[in-house]
């Protein structure tokens, strides 16, 4: 019987399994059949719409955190990675827009 990599958790499991029985994920057979969609260096600046995710999270702070949250719970492993970005440039927006509101007011 053949083998593969599980693409959660990276433990070995059989080629014909729907569900990990170490981690409890659905496999997708077309994720497991496409490896390079799986690979943990996939950055979020490969997704279509990371500038303009970027932007929106920077400018509209808790709307990206929203559509970050949206975004986390996609199967699509660069979706959530669009995800996380989001919700990490919605915070770096707060914390700017925090220092800006403290140099106009002169705190």
């Amino acid at each position: 019987m053949e083998k593969i990599k599980c693409p959660f958790c990276s433990e070995e499991i059989m080629a014909e399994a729907k569900k990990c029985r170490f981690c409890g994920e659905f496999l997708n057979k077309q994720e497991i059949a496409n490896p390079a969609a799986n690979d943990p260096k996939t950055h979020a600046s490969k997704h279509p719409s990371y500038g303009s995710f970027t932007v929106l999270s920077l400018l509209l702070p808790i709307v990206g955190i929203v559509v970050g949250i949206v975004y986390l719970t996609k199967k699509d492993l660069l979706d959530r990675k669009l995800g996380e970005h989001s919700i990490a440039m919605s915070i770096v927006g707060m914390i700017l827009g925090c220092i800006l509101w403290s140099f106009v007011i002169g705190i």
